[in-house]
């Protein structure tokens, strides 16, 4: 620090000697170039807030000023473009069309390569395109930026809207999950993929899917934005749309397809336990949606119960089943394997989602059944038919007292004879 002494005609001053730098931007790219201009001089007494410098940039083609916007600090924002940023059309285009992404089809046996705007040549028939970066939104997005307006890099362009179960608490949540456990049908459920495939094209009403042997096409409800995108591999049960997923037709896809493959046994079980996945993380999704984690397992006895029975289809004449009748399932193979064993025809099903209440009430314990709802009716049913208790559930063992029929302390695997057992 050094005091520089004024001559009295002079308005007393104390110049302070300290080192000031001048920020500059070193980042220079191919086509543009920053030049700092100084205007001071060594041993310069300047007033505060005078210009010392300004910055220049120098570009190496030939560039545009498409739009600037002053912003709240007085600070200009520009866009410059170069040659680089436009591509001459080299096919004819519809008169309609404007923008278009990557693999659109121009109508004229062309796919595009890249994306953009389309910007006419009144001059002559050709088009100049203006390459762009697409953005998908869903409908009903709520847009933040205007058309024409400059947008610079991390700056917010939307918000996006979804469709998604939220409730202010558990209480309010709980009726979701009674519709699920209930097996109540929704009011306009999405629709689903029938086999799996890629999907070819997508408009407003119809969605095009190349399966393996023939190609299917979907009709989308007006209004109702569709999930897939053009090229994408679609899986079976896989929704179309943005709405709710209906648990019955998710459990009759499944099935219809796993047929094809499978024998009827084997594709009824690898439905039931797709479903059984499916409603697991749908209860799930709503506990965790208010921070509640839960043990699969509780949540599994459940839907183990509403995915244990069968309808049947197609009935044999040496048994006392009827056409329509929700039997179980693990009593139906029974039968099907011993009719197998006599040359029999088989017993033909499908699987049934049950809600909680009616497999409660349809259960072969009628101690169980009565614990539930109508005691005295299903009491007096019991004692009507002379009907014996087995006590073979968890349900009917828990009320009387007993050893629940499961995990290692069950009786049955005390027995040595147990270990020669095969399980199916």
């Amino acid at each position: 620090m050094q005091f520089l002494k004024l001559n009295e005609n002079e308005k007393k001053q104390l110049c302070l000697l300290n080192i000031y730098k001048i920020p500059v931007n070193l980042k220079n790219n191919n086509s543009n170039k920053n030049v700092i201009s100084y205007l001071i001089r060594p041993n310069q007494i300047i007033e505060p807030y005078s210009i010392v410098a300004t910055s220049n940039i120098i570009t190496n083609e030939l560039i545009n000023i498409k739009n600037f916007k002053n912003s709240n600090k007085n600070l200009n924002r520009f866009l410059v473009s170069s040659s680089k940023d436009y591509k001459k059309l080299s096919f004819p285009v519809a008169s309609n069309q404007k923008f278009f992404v990557l693999g659109d089809d121009s109508k004229k046996g062309h796919l595009f390569d890249y994306s953009g705007y389309i910007i006419p040549d009144q001059k002559s028939s050709d088009s100049i395109i203006r390459i762009s970066a697409p953005f998908f939104v869903s409908q009903g997005t709520r847009i933040l930026t205007r058309h024409g307006s400059l947008i610079k890099k991390g700056e917010s362009l939307c918000q996006l809207v979804y469709t998604r179960v939220i409730s202010d608490d558990i209480v309010t949540g709980l009726p979701r999950i009674e519709q699920l456990l209930e097996g109540r049908l929704e009011k306009n459920p999405c629709e689903l993929v029938q086999w799996p495939g890629v999907v070819k094209s997508i408009n407003d009403e119809t969605v095009t899917i190349i399966e393996k042997k023939t190609i299917r096409d979907y009709k989308l409800t007006s209004g109702i934005s569709s999930l897939l995108k053009k090229g994408e591999p679609v899986s079976v049960a896989q929704p179309l749309d943005t709405r709710l997923v209906h648990p019955h037709n998710v459990l009759q896809v499944y099935f219809h397809y796993y047929c094809a493959f499978y024998s009827l046994e084997n594709a009824t079980k690898r439905s039931i336990t797709a479903i059984q996945i499916l409603l697991l993380n749908l209860v799930q999704d709503v506990y965790r949606s208010q921070g509640i984690y839960i043990s699969d397992k509780h949540v599994e006895i459940i839907v183990r119960q509403i995915t244990s029975k069968v309808k049947i289809l197609k009935v044999n004449n040496e048994t006392t089943f009827t056409v329509g009748e929700v039997v179980e399932f693990d009593q139906i193979v029974y039968i099907n394997r011993a009719l197998r064993s006599t040359n029999s025809s088989l017993i033909e099903y499908e699987p049934v989602l049950l809600g909680i209440t009616k497999v409660s009430l349809m259960t072969e314990s009628f101690i169980s059944a009565a614990s539930f709802q109508e005691t005295t009716r299903i009491l007096t049913q019991a004692a009507v038919e002379g009907k014996v208790e087995w006590l073979r559930g968890l349900k009917e063992n828990v009320i009387l007292g007993r050893l629940i029929p499961a995990g290692t302390g069950f009786k049955s695997f005390n027995s040595t004879s147990m270990l020669n057992v095969r399980l199916d």
